[in-house]
């Protein structure tokens, strides 16, 4: 058996009564929700092609302004063109990317099985331009050990 965890709260039982259950523990680095660790990693326009599918299922304006408050900014600063955030926000893109990360752990974006798949459709196209990021890494130890048990 093998579990995928986030790492923004603590896991019970944790990691070493896990593994002592013979579970594969597999945690993301940095203390983060997987929302959060796939807005660190992805590159930039998968940053983008995540806030744009988040944007259809909530709306541009309720998709952006979550980012905001996050950022700790008001008003129409973002815009509507998600890929000239970088631009237009005034905030680096490690900034932007947290707090994508974190809007969309905080309001569930992508917490349905029907969201979540296709948000891991958009994973999918990405990852091979990120081979080294923890988001790469974690997903290739899973699929190792799928590989492997199956």
């Amino acid at each position: 058996m093998s579990l995928l965890a986030d790492t923004d709260v603590p896991l019970a039982p944790d990691a070493n009564e896990l593994s002592q259950a013979g579970v594969q523990t597999i945690l993301w680095d940095g203390g983060v929700a997987v929302e959060e660790r796939i807005m660190l990693d992805l590159p930039w326009v998968g940053v983008v092609d995540v806030v744009k599918y988040a944007a259809d299922l909530r709306g541009l304006e309720s998709a952006r302004d979550a980012i905001a408050t996050k950022l700790g900014v008001t008003g129409p600063i973002l815009g509507n063109d998600i890929a000239a955030w970088l631009q237009t926000a005034g905030k680096t893109e490690r900034e932007i990317r947290v707090a994508a990360g974190k809007a969309a752990k905080g309001g569930n974006w992508f917490k349905r099985v029907d969201l979540a798949e296709e948000l891991g459709r958009i994973v999918v196209v990405h990852l091979g331009t990120v081979p080294t990021t923890d988001l790469a890494t974690k997903i290739g130890q899973l699929k190792t050990w799928a590989h492997g048990n199956s």
